[in-house]
């Protein structure tokens, strides 16, 4: 008699051991892997902030300040390269061919402060040279009433036309350059076009060094057509304390850090998309309406009612709570810092050292830690 062998197939009951038990491997692996990447995005991150203290330090070597906040450098120059912080340590982040555009377009125009140089040319709509009035009676303006945002009230906006029925034709604009054109812009008719000179040839150039990995908003880089930053420079140590924020800060001095260097935040993480406001990579200033500022240690609105704060930044928040009145605010507020990471903000000491600070910090001793001359030591906590 021939004997066969027949093969035994699984149970129900062992299917699903085994299905449960590679439900359980995938269980420990997923987040084993989430921390890896955050690892190795907090890392990133904290690697392009070693590079900024660094670079900030170069920059002081040659020319015995700090970057202004914002401004020209040499100072008081008629002619020298205009913008935030960042745009002037260009050079020393491996970015001199853009630093050498922005500087040879100020050098060619002669101007520093101008995004604008005039050329003739065939570009723009009829325009009024001389218009008889323009005052108030000659614009219509339309207003929105302030809002509720993040935890704060932003004001409303105003847009404003032209509606002089004098000759039929807007007036003519005037930029800081004397660079004459027609606020719309059609073609087959005579005008004034602007060719960009100074940041503005570079405004839309995104920077791996201030992209976090951790960051939520804009992977992309660019917000408002302009290239965005994950840090921003905390306002207190680059500026006078006590001056009026409303006017650009002289650039500082390390000797004028009297807590000391390894004592005083200079940078931190913000979200490049923020509360409306785009951060600027370029341009930090917020002299547009409050429409975007790095707002770091500064209360910016608009541009007549800056306020120096402390406010204690934000840990992992949601990008965007639109109508958002709790206090402190859970949505992202651009008048903070904030982090992506979960558990601790990056942030670049003036000794060029980076460091984890705890959202478990007391509010005084991030506040101690902000200002740089308040002769108070920082606490346990730190």
């Amino acid at each position: 008699m021939t004997s066969r062998c027949r093969s035994r197939g699984f149970t129900l009951i062992e299917l699903l051991v085994v299905i449960a038990i590679i439900a359980i491997l995938i269980a420990l692996l997923v987040p084993a892997v989430q921390a890896v990447r955050e690892s190795a995005a907090r890392s990133q991150c904290q690697n392009n902030l070693k590079q900024l203290g660094l670079a900030i330090h170069a920059f002081e070597g040659v020319y015995k300040s700090m970057p202004p906040y914002q401004g020209v450098v040499p100072q008081n120059a008629q002619v020298g390269v205009y913008g935030g912080w960042f745009v002037h340590l260009l050079p020393y982040v491996e970015q001199e061919p853009t630093y050498r555009k922005i500087q040879e377009t100020i050098i060619s125009s002669g101007y520093s402060y101008s995004s604008q140089t005039c050329t003739k040319g065939t570009v723009g709509i009829p325009c009024d040279t001389n218009p008889a009035y323009v005052g108030p009676s000659d614009w219509q303006c339309t207003s929105s009433p302030p809002t509720q945002k993040n935890g704060h009230a932003e004001p409303g906006s105003t847009t404003c036309a032209y509606k002089n029925p004098g000759n039929g034709l807007p007036p003519c604009l005037s930029t800081p350059s004397g660079c004459t054109y027609c606020p719309i812009t059609s073609s087959g008719v005579s005008g004034s076009i602007c060719s960009p000179a100074g940041l503005w040839t570079s405004y839309n150039q995104v920077f791996a060094v201030l992209q976090c990995p951790s960051d939520p908003t804009a992977p992309d880089g660019l917000g408002m057509g302009w290239g965005l930053s994950s840090y921003a420079a905390n306002y207190n140590a680059f500026s006078p304390t006590g001056q009026n924020p409303d006017g650009l800060p002289p650039a500082q001095t390390f000797p004028m850090i009297r807590d000391g260097l390894s004592n005083t935040v200079f940078l931190g993480e913000v979200y490049k998309l923020c509360d409306g406001r785009s951060r600027f990579a370029l341009y930090v200033w917020d002299d547009w309406g409050g429409s975007y500022g790095h707002c770091f240690g500064l209360t910016s609105p608009n541009l007549t009612n800056h306020v120096i704060n402390q406010l204690m930044f934000q840990d992992n928040p949601s990008p965007d709570l639109t109508g958002d009145t709790s206090d402190p605010p859970k949505g992202c507020d651009s008048w903070r810092s904030q982090s992506g990471h979960r558990g601790g903000m990056n942030v670049t000491m003036g000794d060029a050292s980076v460091r984890v600070v705890s959202p478990n910090m007391t509010q005084e001793t991030w506040r101690r830690a902000l200002l740089p001359r308040d002769g108070m030591t920082l606490g346990s906590d730190w």
